[in-house]
Formats: C-alpha cells, structure tokens, sequence
C-alpha cells in the first residue's frame, strides 16, 4: 500500500489555487489500496507552513476519504499558510506511509482580517475622447521600506478587484503566470472574489524595499455593449468611459525572523474622503498596531504607510467582448520595481489614487476557491494570405484547427517598423455562402456587436506580445491586417500567430472513445468536450464568442452531469451554487424573493427564471450531493431550497401545470428542411412551453425528496413525495390527449410530439409506456427516421430510447449524417463549410443568420455525453441509492449493435478515477471483413474472437466497489462468462472462486456481477 495521493482542501488539489477562507476547511485525498481492501482508519497532520502544529487528528477509526473536516478545538486562524498529510489504514490493519505534504491557505474572512485595507481608484476624467478610448488609468503602485527585521520568513498577497486584477511585487508576477481574468465573475455589487500568491521571494529579493504594483482590467464588471450589462452595471456607457468600475483591493503580509509582521495595504492614507458610488470613505491612518497569532504565538503586526498612485500602461483599453488594444511603446519598463517614477512619456496620466467602494458598502469578500482561468496548450496554426476579400485588399487569415475559447500570441515578424499596427481579429469560421463568397476571409456576423479584436502598435523592439490578460474569445481563425508598413515588408508567417487556449482550471480527466467505422462517435464526443472546456471561466457561460458569453442557467441545467464526466469540477460548482444562493438573497432584488433568474449572475433574462432555467440550482446541489456527498453545502444550502421549492409550487398552484410560466420551454428545435435565407429564424415544430416548465418543477421535486431524506429531513421528503405523486396525475390531465393516445392536449396541429413523450417517459408519468412508443413513431414514420428535439428533448432522448430496450433506433440517430443530426454538425452542414470542432447552438447553423447562431455553445452536449458514458461504455452512474461512488454500475447497452464494435470510458471520482472498456469479437470481424477505416479502427482496444464479449472494469483505488453487467441475450445454460480467466457463470448460475467476484445473478439485459472493492475485472462472455 503506498502513500494516499490526490490530496484536497476543499476539492482543490493543486497548490496554486489552494485558497480557502472557511475556518474549519475539510480535506480530500485517495487512498492507494490494494484490491479487495478498504480503508479502516486515517490520521491528518496539519500544520503552518514553518512547521507549528495546527492539529493532529490521532488515528480515527473511519472509512472516509473526503471532505474530513478541520477538527482541532480553535479553528484555523485568517491569512495561515499551511500544509496536510495523511496516512491511512486498510482493513488487514496495515499502515500506510505519511502522504506527501498538500500546502494550502486559509484567506481573510472578515473585513478586520484585512488590517484596514480600503478599495481604490483611479480618477477617469477627461482622459477619453468619445470615439477613441485611449491611455486608460489602469495601473496602481505603491513602495514601502521595511523597518529593521532578521530577515523576511514568508509572505502572502491577498487581491480582489472589480472586474480583473494582477499583481506584482518587486517586478515579480504574483501567483501563477497561468493565471488569466483574475478573480471569478460574480454579482459584483454583493461578492468580489478575492485570490493569493506566495511573493516571499520577492520580497526577499527586494531587501528592504517593496514595490507592490496591480494592473486592473475592466472584466465582467464593465462590459459592452451596454445592453448585456445588466443589474450588475451601474452606468449605461460601456467600457469607453474609461473604467470608470475598476476598482482594487490588496494586502501584503510579509514575516520576519523574530520581528515584527508588515502588512501593506490599499487606501489613500492622509487624503481627504472620496465619496464613489454614492458611498464615503474614511482617509486610512497611517500606520496601525495590532497582535497577531504567528507560528502559535502572538507577535506585533505593523501596517506601513503607503501611497498609492495609479496610471496609464501600455494596454490602452480592454474589453471582455472587444478585445484589447496594446501600445508597446508605451511600455514603462520597472515600473512595478522599488524607485520608479513616471517617465516623461507617461507622467501626466500618473496621479494620487481614490478611495473608494465599489457599488456598495456590503460587498463580501470571499475566497476564489477554485482552480484559475488558467492557459492550457498553444494551438500553432496554418496561415492563408487573402487578397481583394471582403476583409480588404490585404490581410491573413489562420486556421489553428479547434474553435476555442482563448486569445492569441503575437511574434512581430523581423524587420517590422516601429509605429505598424497589427489589428487581428478573431472569428468561429470562415466567410461563405450565404453570408458571402467563398473569399478566405473571416465571417464574424454571428458575434453580433462584440468587436473581438485585438490591438498591437509595434515600438520597432519588443520581439512578441501575448493578449488575453483582461479578454478572450471564441474562436478557431485569426485575420491579421498590419497597416504602416513599407511595400518591401516581408509579411508575416505560420508562426506570427499562434492560439492560446485559456479556461478554469479543472482537470480534464474523463475520456471516451467508440469504434464506429469512421469516428464519428469519437468527433462528437470532442466537439462536447470541448465546447464545454470553452465555456469554463469561472462559471459554466453558455457562449464564449458574441456579446452575450452569460451564466445561462438553462444551459448549465442540461450539462452538469455530463460536465463532471469530462472535468474535476467540484470546486467550481461549489461556487457556482453560492452565487445561485447569492442571487436568492441580493438585497438589490428583493422583488425576485427565493427564485432565481434566467442568468447567474443575473446580468440578462427574467427573475423569475424560466422554471427550466431554475432548475440549474437543484440540479448542480443533487450533483455534488452525489458526486461528493457533500453533507456541509447539503446543511447549508437545503433550506434555500425549500423555498426555492415553495416559489415554485405557488406559482403552479396560480396556474396550473397546463399554464404554468415560461419564457422560453423546449429551445430550438430543428425546422422541417433548412432555411433557405439567413434572415429565416424559424425553429421547427415544440410542445407547449408550460409541459416543459411542468417536467422541470415536477424533476425539480423528485430531487427534493433525495435531498430531503439524505439531509435526514424524513417529514420533507414525504411531503415532497406526495406533491411529486399528484403533479404528476395533474401532468396528465393538463397534457394527456387520448385521440392521439400521446401528450399532446393543446399542441398547434399537434407538433411538437417528439419532445413531449420523449420528457414524458422520462418523466415517469401514468402514460409513460404509451408516450414513449409514440416517440418511436414520432421518430420512425412522421420525421422519417430523423430526431426533431431541442435542448430538452436532446438529453433524453438517446437515454430513454436505450432504457426502452430501442439501443438500435439511438445508435441510428447518433450515427446520422443528414440534417438534422450531430453527424450534419460534424460535417459541417450540406456544402461542408463548416466541420463543427465544438457542438453549434443551432442545427441550421451554417445557413443561419447572426442573431442566435454561436457554434459553440454546450446546451447540446449533455444529449451525446451522458449517453455515450453511461450507456455505450455503460460508466458513470452509481448503485441504486449511493453517492459519493462506493458503489458504480456499470452496464454497456449498445454491445449487440453491429455499428459499434467496441467502446472504452474512464470518469474522475473522488476515491481515483474509473475506467471500463469492451469488445465485442463478432462485430469487430465484421469490421475487419468490411475493411478500410473500419479495419483500423477495430483493431483498437481489447483482442476478443469471434462469437466472445471482453468486458474489462479497473475500479478506483479509492475503496470502491460496483454492479458489472456483462450484456447477454440469454442467460441461460449456453452462456459461459470468465472473470479473470476464472469461471463465473455456468449453466446459468454463479460459480464461485474468482478473487473479487462475490456474486451474480441473471438480470435484464445480462449477468450482473458483484464486483469489489478496488481491483481490475476482465469479464469474457461466450456461448457454447
């Protein structure tokens, strides 16, 4: 047994993001076990980072491995840097070794914890022309001396600004050069987030002198255009009045070898008041003495008068949606070193900074506890130059492969004079019909009003330039024209431009592959994938292209689930709920009681949000709930919901479910044929918006039983039982139609019935047999063989067609190829001018006009993800009733499908991560026979002959146990299954003797096999 790894602090477990503020944070990690054990017992150490004992936990005689909470008598104290390590006990009570040291932070938690620290500004007046936005105040900086110390021991910057904020001490990057559009978007007027970076170098290597310098981006406080502002904005004029809501707030830490302990903060210490946004402030006082508890004992803590002054850089403005526009001559090289002043070119932007709150005085700050938008790979592409287009007489255009969310990076090619202005503009495909001719040349209709474009003016020195540090964009082809060069300019090359790709953090760890004779199972998975990936900036956006890039919570609803198959995501969603919960309780709406609103933070759409839209907020609850068993957001969060419930139920106690409000229901559903103009929106053929409210509330209140009972709320939960029991008689009332024997009571020439039945049968409800086999019909005769569903209806419809025993009708729908179908994406429409690389917002995409046409958008992912996890490599979901994955099931549906020969999956779970592959041998020699890709691609993943199943399963080292499913037609006395080349199953009974195999029984659709835990299972099923 080795040491546990995967160490957590609050489902974090890399150290450069590792930033909590709860005083009693809890910890995570995965046990190394050997097959068949489980762990007995854990002890954790905690200390500070200089080694004092913070709490030792003694051995505890328990089997959990995740969130274990800080248990010492005093909580951990505000602004600790400390590290963990744990070691565990397995059942033959064997010992592990001590894990390798995790550090963390516990952050600030009140506003006494920040030694007086006030926000800061700077003054924007009459530095901008109306049209031209340019040498914006965006820059802050302060120096100090240290009074006489023994040395410097550690220390620790802590930073928030509205909207984006970097730091740098002594000329040093704080915290990881990773680091992107810092901190997290939130409903900025009630909580700002705030990050840390361990500077002791920099300050050591400064002496006695600090230089703390911050550069502020205007982010998601200050967006354009101003319509999608929304309640988080408190002007109407966008980005061009200069920054006017950037605003920052810091504290350095710095500790000394038996000394004192320094703190340098924001403020503007001696000058007069500054009242912003409506709220005064207090001149900081010069210099504060305190006690503080330092490695267990109290020492002096000394803030030092700083000044703080701010100023312009070269990035000259910056905008989300826009872009940014970066003047390299206007580089102040050292200005964030001890003794710089302004130089010439720059002093008259320089000035004493504000104080100032940003929007109100009851902001909270909070820790970003999650992982960064942080850079992930660099996408080198191919460049085309374009003459005569409808970009101009000359520019050029990259393809760098994959649409993306990110920015790019910027080699000046030699020989480039100084003053050339390289303007690139950043798009999701390229110009064709019916938008234009086939030129070369970028199409950007579908961005709306967001300019993305980026902006560098050469100073004839620096050598390359990398933007992204206050935008990004969607995109998979850069346009560059360069003006202000001479004709004998060599141009620029391949490289000029390479693509760098930027999202939260998370880990990628789940993976999915299929054998289909050309891929396109695998293409669909990687365009979901990564539309999702494009939409991580510290929230689940719904686009990351056009003027809009919004927490849609009707997006998110759809694929939270699938989202964890792909991603580490706990963390994230941790705080993607908190800013639901946020916006039940924003004192600035209080009209909107305890619902929330189509977008969080709410900065577009209804509050009350479309019940389909709501029901993100459940949604994301039962995921960690089930993911994590997260008993602490589960206590915290349960009565928020109940009220949350409680705002449903009355208002479909006003209505009734048959009027019950929407703004929106069943989402772009595909029209009968394509458009044939760009100007024709048509969606096709949707059930009433109301059955699709009905079916979220009524699923909104099954989740609410689970809830209920795991928070041991029993009365609750059969209170949410029996509501649950009647909406759904009352669901059939509304929307049953017995002339059709379907729902579809109220439907305009009843169309639509594809989504009703197929969210019917989901459902449950009396007629859901009925419903389903109407789907079927729907399906095979009224759309000839075609799906015409939306988002709703995209999620369930692979999923219940496989549980209905109709695997072969959704293999059929999956592999399509013609419109409308995740093929028709993939192929890129009918002319192939658009091979979808990410899942598109619209099944018409390519001939859709610009309002509503991103091609990336992850509403659509969840349909393909969860079926191509939980049924085609059958991973994912968990034994009846448990969370937290003690116990997976895992049962591959789609084996005897001839299309699909073979299929493998790997999912993260917090006890290590899951894999299960198969092969199916009489379908793989079909393939071989055929031939050509389909050839190649059999001959991947597990070697089974002819007439043999391979089912492989490694379950997590972690302790966790699992319910294999070996599909079999018959299981009777013909059937012989191997597990571990040891006979299991014989003449239709279980044989026992296999390590790890400690049951089995017929069940429908196969054997299934009690499997467990730990271990690695390879299951061969053959008849005699």
């Amino acid at each position: 047994m080795g040491p546990p790894t995967r160490l957590r602090v609050e489902y974090i477990d890399q150290a450069d993001w590792a930033l909590v503020d709860t005083p009693r944070p809890r910890f995570s990690w995965v046990p190394d076990l050997e097959a068949g054990q489980l762990q007995s017992a854990y002890s954790i150490s905690v200390r500070t980072a200089a080694g004092t004992a913070l709490w030792d936990s003694g051995k505890v005689e328990s089997a959990a491995s995740f969130n274990v909470a800080f248990g010492a008598d005093d909580p951990v104290p505000a602004d600790t840097a400390a590290t963990v390590s744990v070691r565990v006990w397995d059942q033959a009570g064997q010992v592990s070794p001590w894990s390798d040291p995790f550090s963390f932070v516990v952050g600030p938690r009140a506003s006494g914890d920040w030694r007086g620290a006030a926000w800061i500004a700077c003054n924007q007046t009459g530095e901008f022309d109306a049209e031209t936005p340019t040498y914006a105040r965006n820059r802050f900086r302060t120096e100090v001396r240290l009074p006489a110390h023994k040395g410097v021991t550690s220390a620790r910057l802590y930073v928030a600004g509205t909207g984006i904020a970097r730091a740098f001490v002594n000329g040093q990057t704080a915290g990881s050069a990773r680091a992107r559009l810092q901190a997290g978007w939130t409903a900025f007027r009630q909580r700002v987030l705030y990050t840390y970076a361990d500077v002791t170098g920099a300050v050591q290597a400064g002496g006695d002198s600090v230089a703390l310098a911050l550069e502020l981006g205007n982010g998601w406080a200050d967006v354009l255009p101003a319509a999608w502002n929304g309640s988080d904005a408190q002007v109407s004029v966008p980005w061009r009045r200069g920054g006017a809501l950037r605003k920052a707030v810091a504290m350095l830490v710095v500790d000394t070898l038996d000394g004192p302990s320094f703190s340098v903060v924001t403020g503007a210490p001696g000058a007069p008041a500054v009242a912003f946004d409506g709220v005064a402030t207090a001149p900081l006082p010069g210099v504060e003495l305190a006690r503080r508890p330092h490695n267990g004992t109290a020492r002096q803590a000394v803030r030092l008068n700083a000044s703080w002054s701010c100023g312009g850089g070269p990035r000259v403005n910056d905008s989300i949606y826009d872009g940014e526009a970066f003047h390299a001559g206007r580089q102040t090289p050292g200005w964030g070193m001890p003794g710089w002043s302004p130089p010439p070119s720059v002093r008259d932007t320089w000035a004493p900074a504000l104080a100032a709150w940003p929007f109100s005085s009851a902001i909270t700050l909070s820790a970003q506890a999650m992982p960064a938008v942080a850079t992930q790979a660099d996408f080198p592409g191919s460049m085309k130059e374009v003459r005569n287009s409808s970009a101009g007489p000359r520019v050029w255009v990259w393809d760098f492969g994959q649409n993306m969310a990110g920015a790019v990076r910027l080699t000046v090619p030699e020989g480039t004079p100084s003053g050339a202005t390289f303007v690139i503009k950043h798009a999701e495909v390229l110009m064709h019909p019916p938008y234009g001719p086939v030129d070369g040349s970028v199409y950007t209709g579908n961005l709306r009003s967001a300019l993305a474009t980026d902006t560098y003016v050469h100073d004839g020195v620096t050598e390359s330039h990398e933007f992204g540090e206050a935008t990004y964009h969607g995109f998979r082809f850069a346009q560059l024209a360069v003006s202000g060069v001479p004709e004998s300019w060599a141009g620029p090359n391949d490289k000029t431009l390479v693509a760098v790709h930027f999202r939260t953090d998370v880990a990628r760890e789940g993976s999915f592959s299929a054998g289909d004779a050309t891929g396109l199972l695998d293409k669909i998975h990687h365009a979901a994938a990564w539309v999702q990936a494009a939409n991580l900036m510290s929230l689940p956006s719904d686009c990351p292209q056009r003027d809009e890039r919004k927490g849609w919570m009707g997006d998110s609803a759809l694929s939270t689930e699938s989202f964890f198959y792909n991603f580490d995501m706990p963390a994230l969603f941790g705080q993607w709920v908190q800013a639901m919960r946020d916006q039940q309780v924003n004192p600035f709406q209080p009209e909107h009681g305890a619902s929330v609103g189509d977008t969080t933070p709410l900065t577009f759409g209804s509050a009350p949000g479309d019940p389909s839209w709501q029901t993100a907020y459940p949604t994301a609850v039962s995921q960690l709930w089930h993911y994590a068993e997260d008993r602490q957001l589960l206590g915290s969060i349960l009565g928020p919901l109940h009220q949350y419930a409680a705002a449903l139920s009355s208002a479909a106690n006003a209505t009734g479910l048959k009027k019950m409000f929407a703004h929106y229901g069943e989402w772009v559903t595909p029209p009968a044929v394509l458009p044939t103009s760009p100007n024709d929106s048509t969606q096709g053929p949707k059930p009433p918006k109301s059955l699709v409210s009905a079916f979220n509330f009524i699923s909104d209140l099954d989740r609410m039983v689970e809830l209920s009972a795991a928070a041991g709320d029993a009365a609750a939960a059969r209170q949410y039982v029996a509501e649950a029991a009647a909406r759904r008689e009352e669901f059939d009332q509304a929307f049953w139609d017995w002339t059709i024997n379907a729902y579809g009571a109220g439907f305009a020439n009843r169309d639509g019935l594809q989504v009703s039945n197929i969210l019917a049968a989901a459902l449950g409800v009396k007629h859901a047999e009925e419903a389903f086999l109407s789907t079927v019909y729907d399906i095979e005769v009224t759309h000839a063989g075609k799906l015409a569903v939306g988002i709703s209806g995209s999620k369930n419809l692979f999923r219940q067609l496989t549980l209905h025993g109709y695997s072969s009708l959704a293999v059929d729908l999956m592999l399509q190829r013609e419109y409308p179908s995740f093929g028709f994406m993939i192929d890129g429409g009918t002319h192939g001018y658009e091979p979808a690389t990410t899942l598109w917002e619209l099944w018409t995409a390519p001939v859709s006009g610009p309002g509503m046409n991103s091609r990336a958008h992850h509403m659509f992912s969840a349909g393909p993800e969860m079926w191509f996890f939980e049924h085609v490599a059958g991973l994912g979901l968990q034994c009846g009733g448990q969370t937290g994955f003690a116990c997976l099931r895992i049962h591959p549906r789609v084996t005897a499908q001839p299309q699909i020969p073979w299929a493998n999956a790997t999912v993260p779970t917090l006890r290590g991560p899951a894999t299960v592959s198969w092969t199916n041998g009489t379908s793989v020699a079909a393939a071989r026979l055929a031939g050509g890709e389909a050839a190649n691609r059999a001959s991947q993943g597990l070697r089974a002959d002819n007439g043999q199943l391979l089912l492989s399963v490694r379950l997590p080292v972690g302790g966790a146990s699992a319910e294999v499913v070996v599909p079999a037609g018959d299981t009777g006395p013909g059937l012989l299954i191997t597990a571990n080349g040891e006979l299991a199953w014989a003449e239709g009974e279980f044989v026992s003797g296999c390590q790890g195999v400690a049951g089995a029984s017929a069940v429908d659709g196969g054997v299934e096999f009690l499997v467990g835990p730990g271990g690695a299972f390879v299951f061969s099923a053959t008849f005699a």
